[in-house]
């Protein structure tokens, strides 16, 4: 459960996800430093609730490691790293038992969702380019054609001339 919530809330890459370290995690801030594509380190701020789960998870629920010095948050039962393959089959278990058809359920798919709904919720483009380590606005910007249909919905309801109540002839 902390692992999908992270990956939504944080918009993270798996393999960003899986090499996350202890020192990477700032919880008093709100923040994680993850190294994305190209060895690029970026400093991802997450919500209160994240921070709640992920602090219960780490004191209370993450396991020991079975190697003295790893440091990973992210470890299985065993104690052992989790890996992107892991994360990728627990994706599509849960997918299976939560009946979800016609959709890839995948650690990407969350990237993807979390970015839609940061642009649902007000985010801007320009945040949301930095949050998933793009180097350009051109992917940020497919996130907000993915968008354009909550802007036709929204508009349907506000349109001004709509709302004028004009008399039919």
């Amino acid at each position: 459960m902390v692992v999908i919530l992270i990956l939504l809330d944080a918009g993270l890459r798996v393999s960003e996800l899986t090499s996350l370290t202890l020192k990477d995690v700032r919880l008093a801030e709100g923040i994680l430093k993850v190294s994305g594509k190209g060895k690029k380190e970026r400093l991802i701020p997450i919500g209160k609730a994240s921070q709640r789960i992920l602090w219960n998870y780490i004191n209370r629920y993450r396991p020991e490691p079975a190697s003295p010095r790893c440091d990973l948050v992210f470890l299985t039962k065993d104690g052992w790293p989790l890996t992107k393959n892991r994360v990728q089959k627990m994706m599509m278990k849960y997918g299976k038992k939560a009946d979800i058809k016609g959709v890839r359920c995948s650690p990407h798919t969350l990237r993807h969702t979390g970015a839609v709904m940061f642009l649902r919720n007000s985010g801007d483009v320009f945040n949301l380019q930095r949050l998933l380590g793009h180097s350009s606005l051109e992917m940020a910007r497919h996130y907000c054609e993915l968008a354009d249909v909550d802007v036709k919905r929204a508009h349907s309801i506000a349109s001004p001339v709509d709302n004028l109540n004009l008399r039919k002839r």
